[in-house]
């Protein structure tokens, strides 16, 4: 399936949110399987910013208090790129996972990854390797949208961005104990890492090949979704920042109007974004929160926790649709699901 030029504009105008000192942030699952908060670590505070309702999440104190405990050494940290030896090549789709080597990520308990394009997707041993290699296709999909092995030159600056980041998915069988374990100085990742990498992190029984992408509220509350298109929408939007509004004028200027629009007739209420306590969720906060929820409503996903957590009142397509149906039809155009990933790009052993 040929995406539209401007693809990734909406992928990439969904975080606002500035980075100034280098951060390591871990995107927590949240109820309904719905990546939610963002726990941020940097080299000057530690901070816990919820960027969309955390429902019944993980501790957002206790993992502020752990991050706290030990302070990086940003300065003689450096990016352990021996890791990913075995996957030399960041011209090709490595799908089969690989063993990581001894080093901060094995000590958190991270043990294999794939690549695609030079992006790395990592798991713990008791996630199956399929789903690690289903995320790489779809990664790889929207790289490469057309399929001939090559990354599409619109999404070239967006590649570069992407991996001067050192930026990474991160696939958790666990729940989110396994997160707290992650962020844990003593057992999980080694404080340097926050200096030089970025992370995303979703649960592995919401990455579903081939799952349903949609429930019903309220009698499909606990239906299993798969969450695997939306993780690497999420994981574009943060990892390419601060390209968001580099690629395409249209896109930039349709978002804001959108924005306003739902501030002023009240379809966003961003009072209702939760915050860790002495926290507040600035503009770029309301903004992230606003264009997230836009995107995933457009691919009608996350319904159910769109509605519970009345922050963004256009929780379907259609509703979208209904309220402005040429923006609808605009970035419905970017959105498409991508098709199963075949090219010469692919390495499979």
């Amino acid at each position: 399936m040929k995406f539209c030029e401007h693809i990734l504009c909406i992928f990439l105008i969904v975080v606002l949110t500035a980075r100034g000192a280098p951060t390591l942030n871990v995107r927590n699952p949240g109820e309904n399987g719905h990546s939610d908060s963002v726990i941020t670590t940097s080299t000057t505070k530690a901070t816990t910013s919820t960027l969309k309702p955390s429902g019944d999440s993980v501790s957002e104190e206790k993992l502020s208090i752990k991050s706290a405990q030990s302070e990086p050494d940003c300065a003689s940290a450096v990016f352990p790129s021996q890791v990913f030896a075995s996957h030399p090549r960041d011209d090709k789709v490595y799908v089969k996972p690989s063993k990581i080597p001894e080093s901060g990520f094995t000590r958190a308990g991270l043990t294999k990854f794939t690549s695609a394009f030079g992006v790395h997707i990592l798991g713990d041993y008791m996630v199956p390797d399929d789903k690690l290699s289903y995320l790489t296709e779809l990664l790889a999909s929207v790289l490469d949208n057309d399929q001939d092995g090559l990354v599409d030159a619109t999404q070239n600056t967006i590649l570069d961005t992407i991996r001067s980041s050192n930026a990474m998915m991160v696939i958790l069988s666990g729940n989110e104990e396994s997160i707290e374990k992650l962020l844990d100085p003593a057992k999980g990742l080694p404080p340097e890492y926050s200096c030089m990498m970025f992370l995303l992190v979703e649960q592995a029984k919401n990455i579903i090949r081939g799952g349903p992408h949609q429930k019903n509220c309220p009698e499909d509350l606990e239906k299993v979704t798969d969450r695997g298109l939306g993780f690497v929408v999420d994981f574009i939007s943060q990892a390419a920042y601060p390209v968001t509004f580099s690629l395409n004028e249209e896109s930039s200027m349709r978002m804001e109007n959108l924005y306003n629009s739902a501030l002023g007739k009240g379809w966003f209420l961003p009072q209702n974004i939760p915050v860790s306590s002495g926290e507040f969720c600035d503009e770029d906060c309301k903004r992230l929160s606003f264009q997230s929820w836009l995107a995933t409503s457009i691919l009608d996903q996350d319904k159910c926790s769109c509605i519970k957590a009345n922050v963004f009142k256009l929780c379907t397509s259609e509703e979208i649709r209904n309220i402005s149906p040429d923006d609808f039809a605009y970035f419905a155009s970017a959105l498409k699901r991508p098709t199963a990933y075949s090219s010469p790009a692919i390495i499979a052993e």
